[in-house]
């Protein structure tokens, strides 16, 4: 009897394994440290992005001088720029991604608000992606549909930044999509939320 509970649990690990393989899903578990520079002069607001441990710059989110947010990625250790984002109104902002396969593909960012909420949509090559806060909670996700049970990305203002420098830790669960449409999305939604008096 023992023999066939362990075959059959193995049997099920098995079909679970490969249900995963079948389906392609893309798991991970990477977490940024994103830093906000204390002081910018009259250009827009600028960060850098850090690994877990806050011991390697990783990232440059650099700003222009111009209404509105413009912003771009740059790779510490290319120095490419990676991303480029145009914020003109506050509601729509518009941006584009450099992929692998060095080409350039555009998306947009928009803030949806009703009477009881405020989230964002992001559209990029295809995907459609949902990100809001669930009620009352400090953490920021990103998710396919609103309310789904899969989570892409979250992020949260760590709560020791509450001084002068702002600082937010950005936790990415899933390879379907570029580090940098994450970056991009704080990098607005910060500023959204900063200047609404809730950042």
């Amino acid at each position: 009897m023992m023999y066939v509970r362990i075959y059959f649990l193995f049997s099920i690990l098995w079909i679970f394994i490969s249900a995963v393989s079948a389906c392609n899903i893309s798991i991970t578990d990477r977490v940024y440290l994103i830093s906000k520079d204390f002081f910018t002069g009259y250009k827009g607001d600028e960060f850098s992005i850090y690994d877990s441990t806050k011991k390697h710059l990783l990232y440059r989110i650099e700003s222009n001088y111009a209404i509105g947010q413009k912003i771009k990625i740059v790779n510490r250790s290319t120095k490419q720029i990676i991303a480029m984002l145009r914020n003109r109104n506050g509601y729509q902002a518009s941006f584009s991604i450099k992929t692998s396969s060095n080409q350039y593909v555009n998306g947009t960012i928009e803030k949806v608000s009703n009477m009881t909420d405020i989230h964002y949509i992001v559209q990029w090559d295809k995907h459609k992606i949902f990100i809001g806060r669930q009620f009352k909670s400090p953490v920021t996700v990103f998710q396919y549909e609103a309310n789904s049970s899969e989570v892409l990305a979250n992020f949260e203002r760590l709560s020791d930044s509450y001084n002068f420098k702002k600082q937010y830790k950005l936790q990415i669960l899933s390879n379907e999509l570029p580090d940098t449409i994450y970056f991009l999305s704080v990098a607005v939604i910060t500023r959204i939320m900063i200047r609404g008096g809730r950042g």
